[in-house]
């Protein structure tokens, strides 16, 4: 009773220490939230960046995936949510089919965080990374059957499960090219490949591995050792966000320890697969059972020799008469050895020969049954007569019926095409003869739905007896899927885009081309041969264009480009076609394909051609028009001079050399229009300059003493509005030559036009002359000048002012559109 009070009282202070260790430990990582605090650059950036969108791996259970209702769950998800309530930011979850589809939208900026991710050196290339908010170590897990200890040096050469993109896969490429790697989907298909003996081992970090064993009910892997890294999960960050990382390590910072640890308690259970003693606890039982043997010994050796002085006397008396006895025996026991050796020799090889029979028998029936039940697919085994004798949960599950409801079964109850016993009985007959057969039918579940399946059947021995094996895979998503292709190749091939894959070498081999090409007069075998290499194809004249475009888009990075040259049909037509090209990159980022469409052009390109040879000879006739009309103006012009030098009348003569100025001012716009080449708007600039300089000339032999200068904002102005301005500046300027500045006194006419508010321009017409007289109000003055700019100013929508303090001020402020720009 020693040891066992021994090892109890050990077994006390061990779990005394342990408790205490736990209550210290929970105690040091209470501490309140780090509050996150961000500067006003950071908030900034959120308020200009109120979408963050973030795609996690959807089947990484238990650190991220989405549940049966498709919430977001995980260790990683709930300090995400943490992360939200922290730092006061709302980031949506995208679901995607996997890690790879979320990588590629990621590397294309259609998503903005990675979920959780391992930093490697790889995806250092694309992604910036915030600290830690997971860390697990790594496990290397293999058959029950391999008790020996490994390390991932001990794997060389070997066949290795990894998870594609996930970081074991990153990891053991790059270190351990001898590896063999097998790049499975998802963490449940590297398990399952592990248990059945397909690989030697599965590489993944333990809390994902033990979490899908329980999940999938698979008993017989183990953690057979660890890796030497250790998986320290990040969310992944677009590179152009540095600033989004800064913000994101804020908030992870102000998370306590004792909360990642209830994130992680909540979810991941890091346990070993299966207990195994220590050597310590071996040699410590070895041990005591050794005491224990010892004290047994000496005390039995105590009692025989009690015993055997005892019994020495009386076994001397019988020893004489036994010696006697044993002569005769051991000839007799000679003779009975021979027959017994003969009989246990035959004896001996039958027992061992049964019994290698029966433990190949058991492990062939429980690798089958391992086989069986943790197979993904239904598998079915049927007598002869098609009656169905066992089944897997899958079938069950797939079908919807129970165990014991689906033994009541036969194949005809679920075969929808063979439903009647005659053509079991073929079928059958057919699998009798083959040792595989692969076929398509149609299976009804217990609710009477329908859904095509892929059987591969073939005939074993079960019980003695022959049987049917049968594996049901269920391919609707491929129907969908071939079904959807199909008409996907049915539009493009009914529509003119044409699809194409080129190798990104010289010459651009076909890779791939639609039907559809046969427009151009080629068929598809001949440019995917090669017999008919695409360049042939380009127009002679634009070869050495497009090949030069296409250097320069590669070398700039671009990975979309956009191109219009020619191509020759195969008859020698030559048609236009717009081009759209994407590169597409391998592991390395070099260019390894050029892919997209190209449709034809040729009739928008022959209509562009049409629509410029018709722009150009209306811009041809409206020119002739401005012309015409500046020449008749003129015309008009030198009549009224010609009508004012022969009147003797002052008061006429003055009211046609008006007039003729303001036929000379709009003969200005159109001359201007016809010298710029604008016929839609006018250079107001050079209008006024011409406007000023004709006056200035005009009024020259009386006007030697006054200067006429000019200070025109340069703006394009359309007709409707400079026309107006014009005949406003002309007589304003007029009036002050004429009335401004008696007896030929010095002075300055200054004329001004600025833009004024958003859209409007003010124009100002200003002299130092003696000013407007007092008593005189130019609103209601008779004069047809004055009364001309008033009608002008309305037409303009003008507001017109006056002021006259030192000289004369005129100003008119006036809309225009917002598309009145400045002239180049």
């Amino acid at each position: 009773m020693t040891v066992p009070i021994k090892w109890s009282w050990l077994l006390g202070i061990l779990c005394l220490l342990q408790m205490t260790t736990h209550g210290l430990h929970a105690y040091g990582a209470e501490k309140p939230a780090t509050p996150v605090v961000l500067t006003n650059a950071e908030r900034s950036w959120l308020q200009d960046h109120p979408v963050i969108t973030l795609a996690p791996d959807p089947y990484f259970k238990p650190i991220e995936y989405f549940d049966q209702k498709g919430n977001y769950q995980g260790a990683a998800a709930d300090i995400v949510r943490l992360l939200e309530k922290r730092i006061g930011i709302t980031i949506t979850i995208a679901r995607l089919k996997n890690w790879d589809e979320a990588i590629t939208k990621f590397k294309n900026r259609e998503v903005d965080l990675l979920g959780a991710m391992v930093k490697t050196p790889t995806r250092e290339k694309f992604a910036l990374f915030t600290n830690t908010i997971v860390s697990i170590p790594g496990g290397i897990f293999t058959r029950s059957d391999n008790i020996a200890p490994l390390t991932l040096d001990g794997l060389r050469g070997k066949k290795v499960a990894v998870v594609s993109n996930y970081t074991a896969h990153d990891v053991l490429r790059k270190d351990y090219p001898e590896m063999i790697l097998d790049v499975v989907p998802d963490v449940a298909t590297g398990l399952a490949k592990a248990s059945l003996g397909m690989v030697d081992a599965f590489v993944e970090n333990m809390a994902n591995a033990t979490f899908y064993c329980r999940e999938a009910g698979i008993t017989n892997l183990r953690l057979a050792g660890k890796t030497d890294f250790v998986y320290r999960w990040r969310i992944g960050i677009r590179q152009d966000w540095p600033e989004l990382q800064g913000i994101l390590n804020k908030g992870l910072a102000s998370i306590s320890e004792q909360e990642r640890q209830q994130f992680m308690e909540r979810y991941i259970y890091i346990e070993g697969m299966g207990w195994r003693p220590s050597k310590l606890f071996i040699a410590g039982i070895v041990t005591a059972l050794f005491g224990v043997s010892l004290l047994f010994v000496i005390y039995w050796n105590y009692t025989l020799r009690k015993r055997v002085r005892g019994r020495t006397a009386s076994l001397q008396l019988e020893l004489g008469e036994r010696q006697r006895a044993e002569t005769a025996l051991r000839d007799l026991t000679g003779q009975l050895e021979a027959t017994v050796n003969d009989r246990t020799s035959a004896l001996e090889e039958k027992v061992v020969e049964h019994t290698a029979a029966e433990a190949a028998a058991r492990a062939s029936e429980l690798k089958f049954r391992e086989v069986f039940e943790n197979v993904a697919d239904p598998i079915y085994v049927s007598d002869m007569s098609g009656k169905i004798i066992t089944a897997n949960d899958q079938a069950c599950l797939e079908l919807g019926y129970t165990h014991a409801e689906i033994l009541t079964k036969g194949i005809v109850d679920l075969d929808v095409i063979d439903n009647a016993p005659e053509k079991i009985a073929a079928a059958f007959q057919n699998f009798a003869n083959t040792d595989l057969q692969t076929f398509e039918t149609l299976h009804r579940r217990k609710d009477g739905t329908i859904f095509p399946v892929e059987v591969r059947a073939c005939v074993i021995d079960f019980d003695g007896r022959q049987a049917v094996l049968g594996i049901a895979r269920n391919i609707t998503e491929r129907k969908n899927a071939e079904q959807a292709l199909r008409q996907a190749n049915l539009v493009v091939e009914n529509s003119p885009i044409v699809l194409f894959r080129w190798q990104a070498i010289d010459g651009w081999p076909v890779d791939m081309v639609s039907q559809n090409v046969g427009q151009f007069g080629y068929t598809q075998e001949e440019l995917l041969s090669g017999t008919v290499p695409f360049v042939s194809l380009i127009h002679p004249d634009d070869l050495a264009r497009v090949e030069r475009e296409v250097q320069e888009y590669s070398a700039s990075g671009t990975e979309r480009f956009q191109q219009e040259y020619r191509l020759l049909t195969k008859n020698g037509e030559v048609r236009w076609v717009d081009d759209r090209t994407m590169v597409e990159r391998d592991e390395q980022g070099r260019i390894a394909f050029y892919q997209g469409i190209f449709i034809d052009i040729t009739e928008r390109k022959l209509a562009e051609a049409a629509l410029q040879s018709s722009l150009a000879e209306k811009e041809f006739l409206l020119k002739e028009v401005h012309h015409r009309v500046k020449n008749n103006l003129q015309i008009i012009s030198s009549l009224l001079h010609l009508q004012s030098r022969k009147s003797q009348n002052p008061e006429v003569h003055d009211i046609l050399q008006e007039t003729m100025h303001r036929v000379r001012s709009m003969a200005l716009l159109h001359e201007t229009l016809y010298r710029s080449g604008n016929f839609a708007k006018v250079d107001f600039s050079q209008y006024v300059k011409g406007i000023c300089t004709y006056l200035a000339r005009s009024y020259g032999s009386g006007a030697e003493n006054i200067r006429l200068r000019q200070d025109i904002a340069e703006v394009a102005m359309d007709i409707d509005k400079a026309i107006p301005a014009g005949l406003i500046i002309s007589e304003l300027v007029t009036n002050a030559f004429k009335h401004a500045f008696p007896a030929q006194s010095n002075g300055e006419i200054v004329v001004e036009l600025a833009p004024h508010g958003t859209n409007h321009l003010i124009l100002r017409v200003s002299d130092n002359g003696i000013g407007f007289p007092a008593e005189t109000h130019w609103q209601r003055t008779e004069t047809l000048g004055l009364s001309l700019v008033q009608n002008l100013s309305r037409q303009l929508d003008g507001q017109m002012s006056l002021a006259s303090e030192q000289g004369s001020v005129f100003e008119l402020v006036f809309p225009v559109q917002a598309n009145c720009e400045k002239v180049n």
